[in-house]
């Protein structure tokens, strides 16, 4: 008897050591709500994995929304932590337009992942957003992207073919608004346009600058270009004749909602899984036939440099896992998600779930890198905006200021910029603390 208690006191003492072990992996994301299933989905199955293979490692989601936060920037958020060397999270998914911002915070990569795996993501222009410093900091996890969404019942009504040039879009859209209003149905909306005071508007006057290129393999417009001109006058005339200010200036909510009611011919949208009644998907039109243009979104993953040495070393299997060809492979099958990895849409089994020919015909730009991106962005919309709803305003003079405001912040060497931007991250750092995020 003496010996049977014996042995599981010393059980005992073993389990209190084995779970003394177990590693608690914080991993930081931002959503619009606090019910993501992308991200759970893939800490779900590192979990599963870690118990089955007995890494006793654990990853903690803390999802940072609209609905559990009062931030109101998720990337300076993190930056203001990581600049005071926080370990409070390892790893960490962030908007890829952040890079030159984040990257110095995070591990190189390519010190730790296997080149092989590493070339998983190659070929795709998603891990170009992974670069700071020519170092590797991050891999790409997922991929946004625009489409335009249309009614195809109505263009078949009226014997229209899916608009493939702006012109042709202005043509058709004209005449079928104009022929339901005849039937009665006055609510229709020839184009949203998506230009509203957000990051979302930037994206939208950026890749509709792009779809003004000279050529597929031409690279993005000089901001005083006459392409750049001709594209932004040929957006104001498809504000005024297919939309208006207000409809203009909608977000993403009020275009999917409309879409919904079939108040919408042609919408332009970030892409989504979910299907709308009498509605199909497809690139957005160019200048002429063959040009098209989306701007390239997404979150990149990447791992917190200043964590300990066994948090490190976690987080790296724990990274591994979560970026191998099978689990992207398997969440994009289970979500219908498009994936940064390109040998995906030759795979016969995900193109039974994933339309792999609209991946390949999308024309993906970047936005351009910036040490204070944020700042550039609503500098740079907002310039235009004053073109695009004020007809008093000069083009060539709003495009000045646009070029001036972007040579600007492409230098991230420029020293009060820096100097203001640390300031306000070390003062955000300083309410942050009494938040979620510490």
């Amino acid at each position: 008897m003496i010996i049977i208690r014996t042995l599981l006191f010393f059980i005992y003492l073993l389990s209190i050591v084995y779970i003394g072990k177990a590693i608690d992996i914080c991993v930081l994301a931002n959503s619009k709500t606090d019910e993501d299933f992308s991200y759970k989905l893939l800490i779900n199955k590192f979990n599963e994995y870690s118990v089955e293979n007995n890494l006793n490692i654990t990853l903690s989601l803390n999802l940072i929304s609209k609905e559990n936060s009062t931030l109101t920037d998720y990337e300076l958020a993190i930056e203001s932590l990581l600049l005071k060397k926080s370990k409070k999270y390892d790893l960490l998914y962030f908007d890829n337009t952040y890079t030159t911002t984040l990257g110095r915070y995070f591990l190189n990569l390519e010190d730790y992942i296997p080149i092989e795996h590493i070339n998983n993501y190659k070929d795709g222009i998603a891990l170009q957003t992974c670069y700071y410093d020519n170092h590797l900091i991050g891999l790409p996890i997922t991929i946004d992207f625009t489409v335009l969404y249309y009614n195809e019942k109505l263009l078949q009504k009226y014997n229209k073919n899916y608009p493939r040039t702006w012109d042709e879009l202005i043509e058709t859209a004209r005449y079928i608004v104009q022929k339901e209003k005849e039937a009665n149905n006055t609510l229709l909306i020839g184009y949203n346009g998506m230009m509203s005071d957000s990051e979302t508007g930037t994206c939208s006057l950026y890749e509709f600058i792009y779809t003004f290129r000279d050529t597929i393999n031409s690279s993005f417009p000089d901001l005083q270009s006459q392409n750049t001109k001709n594209a932004l006058t040929k957006l104001k005339q498809i504000k005024e004749e297919l939309s208006s200010n207000e409809i203009f200036k909608s977000n993403n909510a009020f275009t999917f909602r409309n879409i919904g009611k079939k108040y919408i011919l042609f919408g332009k949208n970030w892409y989504t899984p979910v299907l709308y009644e009498d509605y199909k998907k497809d690139i957005l039109p160019g200048s002429k036939n063959g040009i098209s243009g989306s701007v390239l979104g997404g979150y990149n993953l990447s791992i917190n440099k200043y964590i300990c040495e066994e948090k490190r070393n976690a987080a790296i299997i724990a990274f591994k896992f979560l970026t191998t060809k099978e689990i992207q492979k398997s969440f994009m099958l289970e979500s219908k998600q498009y994936s940064p990895i390109t040998s995906f849409y030759d795979d016969e089994k995900v193109c039974e779930v994933i339309d792999c020919s609209l991946y390949k015909r999308l024309q993906l730009v970047q936005r351009p890198y910036s040490a204070d991106y944020g700042t550039w962005s609503s500098k740079f919309r907002n310039k235009i905006y004053k073109y695009l709803y004020d007809s008093s305003i000069s083009l060539s003079n709003v495009l000045k200021e646009a070029d001036k405001i972007t040579s600007e912040y492409s230098n991230s060497a420029n020293s009060k910029k820096t100097f203001y931007r640390l300031f306000i991250i070390i003062f955000l750092f300083s309410i942050f603390s009494t938040f979620i995020l510490i």
